[in-house]
């Protein structure tokens, strides 16, 4: 069985409403991993994944779903982790990152990339789902094979 551990979309066939759709999503996520940057920057010791519970995910007044939130945490350690690390040797460079609300790292808990069986336009939509509070949100944008992949 292949597994698929990673992949890499275009969006360049989505249409101008589903990107500004994605445009909010992606501002208000980029928002909370530095709320959670923040957090853990100044709290070092709950910067573990293990540790992300109701408590920590609950911390950003924000309508994303505790589930992309908790996503944005992981986020958040992994970017604080990575440098303190770079940066052990010179304490004196060392800064606390910003996230730039350009990219989103997602797990198969929110998107799932589903190939197409109906139309040979596209190869693939990448469903993203569990968006927001409270509500069904979800969006679909088509991908070609132009998708590299990373398999185990």
């Amino acid at each position: 069985m292949k597994l698929i551990r990673s992949t890499k979309c275009s969006l360049k066939f989505t249409t101008k409403s589903k990107l500004n759709e994605l445009s909010i999503i992606l501002s208000e996520y980029g928002k909370v991993v530095n709320i959670f940057i923040q957090y853990f920057w100044l709290n070092p010791d709950k910067a573990s994944k293990v540790l992300l519970l109701k408590d920590i995910v609950d911390i950003p007044d924000t309508w994303l779903s505790a589930r992309l939130r908790k996503v944005a945490a992981r986020e958040a350690i992994d970017m604080v982790i990575a440098t303190k690390e770079r940066w052990k040797d010179k304490p004196a460079k060392m800064v606390m990152p910003v996230h730039k609300c350009n990219r989103m790292y997602v797990s198969c808990t929110i998107a799932d990339l589903v190939l197409s069986k109906q139309t040979t336009e596209f190869d693939a939509w990448l469903h993203i789902a569990s968006i927001g509070n409270n509500t069904r949100y979800m969006v679909k944008c088509p991908t070609k094979k132009g998708c590299s992949q990373r398999s185990n």
